[in-house]
């Protein structure tokens, strides 16, 4: 059993970014489990930040708080990595993640309801799969977006702690897709 990550295609300001349209392969478990599988085979999984949100423009005020100049085109997470120290990105994101004024101002990524409305429409299942380490606050935010508990709920919303347990959960969930803002 095969599952993809994709990593989105970030183009800011006709900047193309380095991870732009690149796809991983990974290989799941033979015995993943199947449930929720549509005729077609096809299953979904999003992450939050990046992908269903659009925080690159607070990612760059919070930036220049610490004394950084970042641009839009390096604000994925796998460029941001590169620019901050460890310590400052981590703080970035416990400040998006945690501060209840600067998390629920994050917008939508445009076309994000058109997409699961689709998906609903065409029946093809999805989850998300997020690493926040205060989940209430991530439900907050889709709440606020109308996403909870139309379209995002306890059955497919799932918050893991570490980068490597979205992995381990779309396996478990048997994805075929998957859409990040990180290349891991």
């Amino acid at each position: 059993v095969c599952f993809n990550i994709l990593v989105i295609n970030m183009k800011v300001n006709n900047v193309d970014n380095p991870v732009r349209g690149k796809m991983l392969s990974l290989m799941a478990s033979a015995d993943a489990p199947k449930a929720h599988r549509p005729s077609n085979g096809i299953i979904i999984g999003f992450d939050m930040d990046g992908v269903i949100l659009d925080n690159a423009r607070l990612k760059i005020k919070i930036a220049k708080k610490f004394g950084f100049n970042i641009k839009l085109g390096h604000t994925p997470f796998d460029i941001i990595r590169t620019i901050l120290p460890s310590f400052v990105l981590e703080e970035l994101q416990n400040i998006l993640h945690d501060d209840p004024v600067i998390a629920l101002s994050t917008p939508l990524r445009k076309g994000t309801m058109n997409v699961f409305l689709e998906l609903e429409n065409k029946k093809i299942p999805y989850f998300l799969i997020s690493r926040h380490k205060m989940p209430e606050m991530a439900i907050r935010i889709l709440s606020k977006h109308s996403l909870w508990p139309k379209y995002f709920n306890k059955v497919n919303a799932f918050f893991v702690d570490q980068a490597e347990d979205k992995n381990k959960k779309a396996v478990q969930l048997g994805l075929t897709h998957y859409i990040d803002d990180e290349l891991k």
